[in-house]
């Protein structure tokens, strides 16, 4: 027994001496404050480096340039200030033309910068890594948030102070703004895709965590989908006229003589415009048209430019008006609108909800039936979001891009919405309002056949419904609480086995309230 040896002599412990107690829960987490100003200058550095290798190549490997390392550090830094929507003062003039393209690279950067810190906080990370237990993600504090966001813009103005010359003078106040606002969306997007567990969980999340109305919230989605086919059939425009004026564009690209790795820039350079470029597109396609420097126009049947700048891309622009059956890419506004309508007119109702202490004014519109007045409201809801959304659109695209004729560039932001209000908005109303004419008009016809008696003197299967009570198809605050209204409601509001059973109104059921929450019932106690 003497070549044995205890547990406490394998592992150094003295006889007598107790075993180190052992810590349960979850890992250490770094320090709150810190944590969030480290991963929120790093997501400004990893931003600034991506904009900044290309503009590094293009100037080592041009033998024509001469320009210092200072101009090239100067002009990578003006590039990523311009990408958060920082204005810049130069000599006679001022650019704010932003790329979409180049806008999204410090947003892809914050949101993994959310996802990063949302991650690195959470005390229940380990266990949600190695599958232990029913764990849930967990968002950050305020405080982290907070300090995650202004480091980021602070970060973003100092690096403008930095470069700020008396011939090149970003705005400070715009730096600050702009930062602010891309580290907010973007990190409570990817904060909110950690918690959700993905992408479109996490923005969903992000939606329904948000404070507007909820008719608002519904008609998101219906609105991005019309969007959405807008953009794209925008897109395959700017496509085809890309195509039309191929051989202009190769010439301006050759005139350029930019060289392999300039070329590649410069072809990078011209990707990032293709999403305002588009936004153009779908200006034009709705008649409004848009500019390409003071004095211009680019419209369905009326064209006039001037000196272009020297981007090949530009060659894709029409070199006469065209007939006037470009009109009919009006279309195109329209069809994004009834795609929408269409959206809008298939959600459900919902619960009728009538209030007895209402404003008279909002009695006289709950007069106007349910199911008539829900889809309606959401119409036009639906149709000054998108509205909204053009506009956004618009004022982000365009911009001044240089001294003198280039300082307006893009398309009219109001004219732009005023288009689209008649145009898209005019079709979602007129779709959801001719859809429920439509379906008016089929369940009116069903009624009437089923009302029809068979051969033989048998009435058929419509038998009219008797008369419902007031539990039965409505929810009056303070009225269905009230004793054995509940039970009513329970016990007659039943879906219907087809249109034809509710009547004249075929949406009569969807006003009708489920059942009443089930009473508890204990088990019964036996007596000791």
């Amino acid at each position: 027994m003497t070549g044995m040896s205890t547990v406490r002599e394998r592992i150094g412990l003295r006889p007598g001496t107790p075993p180190a107690p052992v810590v349960a829960g979850p890992g250490r987490r770094p320090n709150m404050v810190l944590y969030s100003a480290v991963v929120a200058v790093q997501a400004a550095l990893a931003s600034l480096v991506v904009v900044m290798v290309p503009v590094v190549l293009a100037w080592a490997t041009a033998s024509y340039s001469r320009a210092p390392w200072t101009d090239v550090v100067q002009l990578g830094i003006g590039a990523w200030l311009l990408g958060h929507h920082v204005g810049i003062v130069i000599p006679d003039g001022h650019i704010g033309l932003v790329p979409i393209g180049l806008l999204l690279i410090p947003v892809v950067s914050c949101w993994f910068g959310g996802v990063r810190l949302a991650r690195g906080l959470d005390p229940n990370t380990d266990q949600i890594r190695e599958g232990i237990g029913r764990a849930r993600p967990r968002a950050p504090r305020p405080k982290a948030m907070a300090v995650f966001a202004f480091s980021y813009a602070g970060t973003v103005t100092a690096m403008a102070t930095l470069v700020t010359t008396s011939q090149v003078r970003p705005l400070l106040g715009q730096a600050f703004a702009g930062a602010m606002v891309i580290v907010c969306l973007a990190g409570a997007a990817g904060m909110a895709a950690w918690v959700g567990g993905g992408v479109i969980p996490g923005l969903r999340l992000l939606v329904d965590k948000s404070r507007a109305p909820k008719v608002i919230r519904r008609c998101f989605r219906p609105v991005l989908l019309g969007l959405a086919v807008q953009l794209a059939a925008a897109l395959v425009l700017f496509v085809v006229a890309t195509v039309l004026g191929w051989d202009r564009v190769t010439q301006l690209h050759s005139a350029l003589a930019p060289g392999v790795v300039g070329g590649i820039v410069l072809t990078l350079g011209q990707l990032l415009v293709v999403p305002n470029l588009t936004i153009w597109s779908g200006s034009y396609a709705a008649g409004a048209g848009f500019s390409v420097g003071e004095g211009t126009t680019v419209a369905p049947g009326q064209l006039d430019v001037g000196a272009l700048p020297a981007l090949p891309v530009l060659g894709a622009l029409p070199s006469a008006p065209g007939p006037e059956t470009l009109w009919l890419l009006m279309a195109i506004p329209v069809l994004g609108g009834l795609v929408t309508g269409y959206r809008v007119l298939r959600m459900p109702l919902g619960r009728n909800l009538i209030h007895i202490d209402a404003s008279p004014t909002r009695r006289m519109i709950e007069r106007v039936p349910h199911h008539v007045r829900v889809p309606l409201v959401r119409a036009v809801v639906a149709g000054l979001l998108m509205v909204l959304a053009w506009t956004l659109l618009g004022w982000l695209s365009g911009g001044a891009a240089g001294p003198g004729r280039l300082d307006v560039m893009g398309p009219d932001v109001p004219t732009l919405a005023l288009f689209m209000a008649a145009e898209a908005g005019g079709a979602i109303v007129l779709t959801v309002a001719v859809g429920l004419v439509v379906r008016r008009l089929i369940g009116s016809r069903k009624s009437a056949a089923a009302d029809v008696p068979m051969s033989g003197g048998t009435p058929g299967r419509g038998i009219p419904r008797p008369a419902r009570t007031p539990a039965e198809g409505l929810l009056v605050s303070g009225i269905a609480d009230a004793p054995g209204a509940s039970a009513t409601a329970a016990g007659t509001a039943k879906k219907p086995a087809s249109l034809a059973d509710v009547g004249a109104d075929p949406l009569a059921w969807l006003d009708r309230p489920g059942p009443g929450p089930r009473k508890r019932t204990d088990p019964p106690r036996h007596a000791s």
